[in-house]
């Protein structure tokens, strides 16, 4: 089980990424919807692994992640100006579909109910 002091500095990594993201200056990210999937930290706190959503399809992602990767010095030097961590972990960005998979459940649950809604009408 995950120390307290280990979630913590987790979710405090990826609370600060969220807000670094917005102020990176790349083409690729601007006016995107970049969400954090999932940070996954390894036991010694020296690599985290950063899945990369958005809204705007796979290709659109992996676009996205290599910009991060470009930005990477500039990334992790704004985390360790504002978390005060004995080291820094390196980051590793990975692209992910998750959210683009659920905006597809969503819209697929959507039409579902929207056509049962209209053969219920229909059968009135």
């Amino acid at each position: 089980m995950a120390s307290h002091a280990f979630r913590n500095t987790s979710e405090n990594i990826r609370r600060e990424l969220d807000s670094i993201f917005k102020e990176v200056k790349s083409r690729e990210l601007d006016g995107k919807f970049v969400s954090i999937a999932r940070l996954e930290m390894s036991k010694d706190m020296s690599v985290a692994k950063v899945y990369v959503s958005t809204l705007s399809g796979m290709d659109k992602t992996q676009k996205v992640v290599a910009a991060l990767k470009a930005a990477k010095g500039f990334i992790r030097g704004e985390l360790s100006h504002r978390l005060d961590l004995r080291h820094t972990p390196e980051l590793v960005f990975i692209a992910d579909d998750s959210m683009e998979y659920g905006a597809r459940i969503s819209k697929i649950i959507d039409d579902s109910v929207a056509q049962e809604h209209t053969e219920r009408e229909d059968n009135d």
